[in-house]
């Protein structure tokens, strides 16, 4: 079991940096609105994803073989405890990549996020639309001011 462990560890490891480098590329894209960049790094992140969930299977299914709760959350420990240092560091290395990696996937989603209502915006504005900068009252309820012409009518 600690050498299957082990593999499996390492693979995810191996993905899971892959992903944190296609999340980044996907971030510079995002930056030069470069769609054809921005389909290659949402076709690879698809591609990890579905592996990063194949061998998280296989390790819940390895960790349940040793008698083992994958979701408890001092698995680390118990690793330990078993004599499987090597797995329990690859286990916790493991979780830190993929901590960054929610982290730049939540940035990049921002970033889309900021991008469609810009463009929004610029939609609503062209049609005459209310278009004026949002504002908040003092309860935090969004307010935005009145409307105007549009800027060409067809």
């Amino acid at each position: 079991m600690h050498e299957a462990l082990s593999q499996s560890l390492a693979a995810s490891l191996a993905r899971a940096r892959r992903m944190r480098e296609v999340l980044d590329l996907e971030g510079e894209a995002l930056g030069r609105r470069d769609l054809p960049a921005l389909e290659q790094a949402a076709m690879e992140k698809e591609r990890l994803i579905g592996l990063l969930e194949g061998l998280a299977a296989q390790q819940d299914a390895l960790l349940r073989q040793a008698g083992l709760d994958p979701g408890r959350p001092d698995l680390d420990v118990a690793l330990e405890r078993l004599g499987h240092a090597e797995c329990a560091a690859q286990s916790r290395e493991l979780r830190a990549v993929l901590a960054e990696c929610r982290h730049q996937n939540l940035v990049n989603g921002g970033v889309v996020e900021t991008l469609r209502r810009f463009a929004h915006d610029v939609l609503d504005l062209m049609r005459g639309r209310a278009c004026a900068p949002v504002t908040y009252s003092r309860r935090g309820a969004v307010r935005e001011s009145g409307g105007g012409d549009p800027l060409a009518t067809a």
